[in-house]
């Protein structure tokens, strides 16, 4: 408090996944004030930065092969790059933990925010191509060669593109119309068939805002326009300039999880909220929030599956008997197959220059690069260029990295890659 006292944040089911997530994440310290204008905060000398903290403490016991003064630790300490250890996924769970002790605290009634005389008569989610090889019900995913473009050497996981069918009536009396039209919020999630019952086992796919003007009308939204997913950033032009911002999101083309080659059951999920979702040009608002704005969701990240489900507790119904009771949710089956793609495209060769790391490539990088990423390698040291040539080269081709006057031209951008193709002369 301003006086120097200490108090209690009393928790309540509005407020606690937020504050908990407060606590746990590195927040700027404006967010830590406990109401805007009171001059009360967070003890951050008491909670830390939990989150960070592991991250760090697992980097500086890690270990690699190129080790230095200036980069002596793991993968752990990079946004980049910390999934390659497997401490990330264990710890992360860790964290998720704490919102999950939130989820099972706090309840809230599926009927809530209904919409007036709304119900989902049907939900599909299908292939966009109608000559689609996959079996009828399923979609497929596929593993497929690495973008050479981008000088990936590993095979990547990808899906074709898909499309929600979301079949939406009135049941007023007085139906929407295009003179007076009825908004709702429709919430897209999947999870394995096998896993309906657990609450955190469902993913968030999609949520917008519709505008209903008949009785009934099937919404159809394409995968690409997910608020979940960010931009292709690896066909992005070089001449793009992209902000921080815009790669926040989960990646196109791991929209879908994996799937099996004979097919893995999977549930879909849908249920209409009367409320509208906040305007903003980030295309992942329920990862990414909105910019300089509160989270543009009235209901908050990963509603309805954010808290539990009143009907749940101490009761033996299952997921789909409590559904089939509420008409503004459906739940459909469906199944995802995983193919191998192989590349159709040409193989880059090496190119016939004298360009080399010591007549060329190491005056790419100024002392201000070089001590900007000295916490995850050193840019003056050519082995630490090649190992991370992949990221380097993605970050100067989005424009995401350098910062401000000294982004790379198309010509630079270009040398880089081709150094790289060469073999690093």
């Amino acid at each position: 408090k301003k006086d120097g006292s200490r108090g209690k944040l009393q928790l309540t089911p509005e407020i606690a996944c937020n504050w908990v997530g407060i606590v746990v994440e590195a927040e700027n310290h404006p967010l830590q004030e406990v109401e805007p204008g009171s001059g009360e905060y967070i003890d951050q000398e008491l909670y830390g930065s939990i989150h960070n903290l592991g991250h760090d403490k697992f980097a500086a016991i890690g270990y690699h092969e190129y080790i230095s003064d200036t980069n002596p630790f793991g993968v752990m300490i990079s946004n980049l790059v910390a999934p390659r250890d497997p401490c990330f996924w264990l710890w992360h769970r860790h964290i998720d933990d704490f919102r999950q002790m939130v989820v099972q605290k706090y309840s809230h009634n599926l009927n809530e925010f209904k919409p007036d005389n709304l119900k989902i008569l049907d939900l599909k989610i299908t292939p966009r191509n109608p000559d689609s090889k996959t079996p009828q019900g399923g979609i497929s995913t596929f593993l497929g060669p690495p973008d050479l473009e981008l000088n990936e050497a590993n095979a990547e996981l990808n899906h074709e593109p898909y499309k929600w069918e979301i079949t939406v009536e009135s049941t007023s009396l007085n139906p929407p119309e295009p003179t007076n039209p009825q908004y709702f919020t429709v919430r897209l999630f999947i999870a394995p068939a096998e896993l309906i019952q657990d609450q955190r086992s469902w993913i968030e796919m999609d949520k917008f805002t519709y505008e209903l003007t008949s009785a009934q009308e099937t919404i159809t939204r394409k995968d690409v326009d997910s608020s979940v997913a960010r931009p292709q950033i690896s066909k992005v032009k070089p001449a793009v300039q992209l902000s921080p911002w815009c790669l926040c999101g989960w990646p196109q083309s791991m929209m879908l999880p994996i799937g099996k080659p004979g097919g893995a059951p999977y549930v879909a999920f849908a249920m209409l909220t009367d409320d509208k979702l906040g305007h903003d040009k980030t295309q992942s608002i329920s990862f990414c929030g909105a910019k300089d704005h509160k989270y543009p969701d009235p209901r908050g990240m990963g509603y309805p599956f954010d808290k539990t489900w009143d009907v749940r507790i101490n009761s033996t119904k299952s997921v789909r008997e409590i559904i089939k009771n509420h008409p503004q949710t459906k739940i459909s089956d469906f199944t995802i197959y995983r193919s191998t793609k192989l590349y159709e495209g040409t193989i880059a060769t090496a190119f016939d220059d004298d360009v080399t790391w010591e007549n060329t490539i190491k005056d790419f990088f100024s002392e201000q690069d070089v001590e900007c990423m000295k916490r995850f390698f050193d840019l003056s040291k050519k082995d630490d260029v090649e190992l991370n040539s992949g990221e380097i080269y993605d970050s100067v081709n989005s424009g995401y990295m350098p910062k401000g006057d000294a982004r790379w031209t198309d010509e630079k951008v270009a040398t880089f890659r081709n150094w790289i193709v060469s073999g690093f002369p």
